[in-house]
C-alpha cells in the first residue's frame, strides 16, 4: 500500500513541477505530394450476348411399358390434388390422389377422390381401381 501512495505522490510531484513538453519539429513526417489528376475515365459498357440452351424435350410417358428379355423396370408414379373455397361461410373442398405402378410390365392403377369437403362420409368418397392394362396374358 505504501508503494502505491509513493508512486501517486510521484506523479503529483512531477505534474505540478512545471514540466513542459518541449514542441521540436524533428520528429513530424513529410508532407505528402499531391496526388496527381487524372482525365475522367469512363467505362465501355458491358453487353453479353443472350445465352442460348438447347430447348429440353421430354419422352412422353409410356405407362404400358414392357421389360425387354433380363431386364427389371419398376416405376411408380403420384399425384394428388387439393381444392378448397370458403365462400360467405360455406366451405366446400375436394380432392384426390392417383398412383400408377409397372412392376416386371404388371400394371395397376389405383385412385381415390373426395367431395364436399367430407373425407369420412362413405357416400361421398370413390375409390378407382383398374388392373385392365395388367399385362398379363390371360390366354
Amino acid at each position: 500500500m505504501a508503494t502505491k501512495i509513493l508512486i501517486f505522490l510521484s506523479f503529483v510531484a512531477l505534474s505540478s513541477a512545471g514540466f513542459v513538453w518541449v514542441d521540436d519539429d524533428n520528429n513530424r513526417f513529410p508532407k505528402l505530394r499531391q496526388i496527381p489528376k487524372f482525365e475522367p475515365f469512363t467505362f465501355k459498357p458491358f453487353v453479353f450476348k443472350p445465352f442460348v440452351f438447347e430447348p429440353i424435350t421430354f419422352k412422353p410417358i409410356d405407362v404400358n411399358y414392357q421389360p425387354k428379355e433380363g431386364e427389371n423396370f419398376v416405376a411408380v408414379s403420384t399425384s394428388s390434388h387439393h381444392e378448397s373455397s370458403n365462400v360467405n361461410g360455406v366451405e366446400k373442398s375436394s380432392g384426390g390422389s392417383d398412383i400408377v405402378t409397372n412392376v416386371g410390365g404388371k400394371i395397376n392403377e389405383e385412385g381415390v377422390e373426395f367431395k364436399k369437403g367430407d373425407r369420412d362420409d362413405e357416400n361421398n368418397n370413390e375409390e378407382r381401381n383398374t388392373n385392365e392394362n395388367s399385362g398379363e396374358n390371360n390366354e
